[in-house]
C-alpha cells in the first residue's frame, strides 16, 4: 500500500476553497506533459500568460493587451529562429496566427532564450482557447511545435460597445462598427 499524508486539516468548505484556489492556473506552464514534436535542436520550456496590468493569469478580458513570454534553450548559442502562436478554440478551429517570418530570434550566449509577445487590444469572442506554439526556420527546420500548451480564457469586457452577454456563437472575433450614414 502507498503512503498518503494529510495536505490540509480543515472544515470541508475550507478545503474546498483551498483546493480551488490551489487549482487555478497561474498562466505559467512548464512543459512537463505537453504534446510535441520537432527537432529539438532548440525548445520550449516555459510558457506565461500575462494580462493587461503584467500579471500572470490564464484569464484575459476582451479589448485589452496579451502579453505572452515563451522561454527556452537551444543546442548553441546564437541559434537562430522564428517564432509562431497559433490559438484555436477547444475544438480545434484555428482562430488567431502571430507570426512574422521576417522577425529572427536568437539564443543568447549561454544557450537560453526569453522572448516576450504582444498580443494587442485582444479581440477574440469570450471563451476558452488553446494556444500551440511553433519555432524554427520556417520552410526548412521545425525545431519544437508544442501542441495545446496553454489554455486561455476571454471575458466579455467594459472596452466593447455592447452590454448585452456575446458568445462565440455570434462569431470568433469581434470588431468595432464603425460607420456613418450616407443618408
Amino acid at each position: 500500500s502507498r503512503r498518503q499524508r494529510l495536505l490540509l486539516e480543515a472544515p470541508p468548505d475550507q478545503a474546498i476553497a483551498a483546493y480551488a484556489k490551489d487549482s487555478l492556473a497561474t498562466g505559467t506552464e512548464n512543459g512537463q506533459n505537453w504534446e510535441r514534436t520537432g527537432s529539438q535542436r532548440a525548445r520550449i520550456t516555459a510558457i506565461e500568460l500575462l494580462n493587461d496590468e503584467g500579471a500572470s493569469s490564464t484569464t484575459i478580458s476582451m479589448g485589452y493587451d496579451l502579453r505572452i513570454r515563451i522561454s527556452g534553450e537551444a543546442e548553441r548559442a546564437g541559434q537562430e529562429f522564428t517564432l509562431a502562436v497559433q490559438f484555436a478554440t477547444e475544438t480545434g478551429t484555428p482562430v488567431l496566427y502571430v507570426y512574422d517570418q521576417f522577425r529572427t530570434f536568437r539564443a543568447a550566449q549561454d544557450g537560453f532564450f526569453l522572448i516576450e509577445v504582444l498580443v494587442p487590444c485582444l479581440l477574440l469572442m469570450p471563451g476558452s482557447y488553446l494556444l500551440s506554439f511553433w519555432i524554427g526556420r520556417a520552410g526548412q527546420e521545425h525545431f519544437d511545435y508544442v501542441k495545446n500548451a496553454v489554455s486561455l480564457d476571454v471575458l466579455q469586457s467594459d472596452r466593447i460597445p455592447i452590454t448585452a452577454t456575446i458568445q462565440s456563437n455570434l462569431g470568433l472575433v469581434y470588431a468595432h462598427l464603425t460607420g456613418e450614414q450616407l443618408r
